[in-house]
C-alpha cells in the first residue's frame, strides 16, 4: 500500500482495498496477542472482529482509540470492494486509516516499534 501511494492517482483503488485487508489482517495478529487461544485458529468475521479486539483491549485496560481506525475501515469495505471507483481522497484517507490502526497496535498491543518503508 505504502508503494503504491507514490502515484496514489493510477491506484487509489487498489490502495483503498489494501487498507482495508491490511488492517484485517493485522487485527488478526492483535486478537492472537491478546488471547492466547486464539493462535491458530479461525478469526471472528470482519462485523465482529473489531467488537473482539475492543472488549480484549478495554478488559486489559489497554487504550482502544486505534479500534476506531479499524472501524472506519471495515464499515467502507463493502463500498470500496463493489460500489465503483475511488477518488484519490477516499485513497488517501484509507491509507491514513491503516496506518494509525497500525501505529496504534504496534505501540499499545504488540509494544514494538513501527516497521518503516
Amino acid at each position: 500500500m505504502k508503494h503504491l501511494m507514490d502515484d496514489v492517482a493510477s491506484y487509489k483503488s487498489a490502495v483503498a482495498l489494501l487498507a482495508v485487508h491490511s488492517a484485517i489482517a493485522f487485527n488478526d495478529a492483535v486478537l492472537d496477542k491478546l488471547d492466547d487461544s486464539a493462535k491458530g485458529k479461525r478469526k471472528p468475521d470482519h462485523s465482529t472482529a473489531s467488537k473482539k479486539t475492543r472488549a480484549a483491549c478495554t478488559a486489559r485496560k489497554i487504550d482502544i482509540a486505534g479500534v476506531n481506525h479499524l472501524e472506519v475501515l471495515l464499515g467502507k469495505k463493502t463500498e470500496y470492494s463493489y460500489r465503483g471507483i475511488i477518488d484519490e481522497n477516499t485513497a488517501k484517507s484509507a491509507a491514513n486509516h491503516a496506518e494509525k490502526f497500525a501505529s496504534w497496535a504496534n505501540k499499545n498491543v504488540l509494544k514494538r516499534e513501527p516497521l518503516h518503508a
